[in-house]
């Protein structure tokens, strides 16, 4: 409530330098200014809506799903290879953003990491293992919208070959992996470090300090303590 949420992929100097700053969870002032026209803008001239997007173009359809979702029906097909910008998605962003309760949602997952979803995920959300053949996916909604049937079984003929991807625990090295493709050695030992003052005064870091590190960064997906000791060995640390 009252919040706003900002996703910024890195891609340049600008947004290298905004990470930078932001490398350690942190609070900053920001000044927002607008709204302003984009692609979705004439979107909201239909009551049915398909939005196809990759990677961090999904902003823009969030904003309208957002938005218009409550009296549209907006279809969403997503196609992204960053598990982390998934999971924000799964995770932060559904309560709010996804308000269509007559659209599906389909998700298709292209990266090599393993995926954390959420066990009580939206009935309309699917997310597949594989790019979508989007010419029988569209049509597939497109069925969807003319008949009423959300059954993502009634509708398999239409997502191509994929795998679709149950709720599943996140194994303890997948989530370490993942966390060094966001934040580098560096990144991950000072946050450990901090959580490790926070309960001694040795300036060294401790293995609790360490899990604690990896709770925060990685969105409460935390590991097992026996695989924080592979980790340590990244670390140059006093004994």
């Amino acid at each position: 409530e009252n919040t706003s949420s900002v996703c910024i992929s890195v891609v340049g100097d600008w947004t290298s330098k905004l990470h930078k700053m932001l490398e350690r969870p942190t609070s900053r002032p920001a000044w927002i200014r607008g709204p302003f026209l984009q692609t979705h803008q004439r979107a909201i001239d239909y009551d049915n809506v398909i939005s196809v997007t990759t990677g961090i173009g999904i902003t823009p359809a969030l904003s309208l799903m957002s938005l218009h979702g409550a009296n549209r029906r907006i279809n969403l097909v997503w196609i992204c290879r960053d598990s982390s910008l998934v999971e924000y998605f799964l995770t932060s962003m559904v309560p709010s953003a996804l308000t269509s309760p007559n659209a599906l949602t389909l998700i298709y997952f292209t990266g090599n990491l393993g995926l954390k979803i959420p066990d009580d995920l939206p009935a309309n959300i699917h997310v597949f293992s594989g790019r979508p053949d989007l010419e029988h996916v569209i049509i597939g909604l497109v069925y969807s919208m003319e008949s009423g049937e959300m059954r993502v079984g009634e509708l398999a003929s239409y997502w191509g070959e994929v795998t679709r991807i149950e709720p599943a625990a996140m194994d303890s090295m997948n989530t370490v992996l993942r966390l060094l493709t966001v934040y580098n050695v560096n990144e991950i030992y000072n946050t450990a470090l901090e959580f490790s003052r926070e309960a001694s005064t040795k300036t060294n870091i401790s293995l609790s300090g360490l899990h604690a590190a990896i709770c925060e960064l990685s969105n409460k997906f935390c590991t097992d303590f026996a695989t924080l000791d592979k980790l340590f060995a990244l670390f140059d640390k006093d004994e």
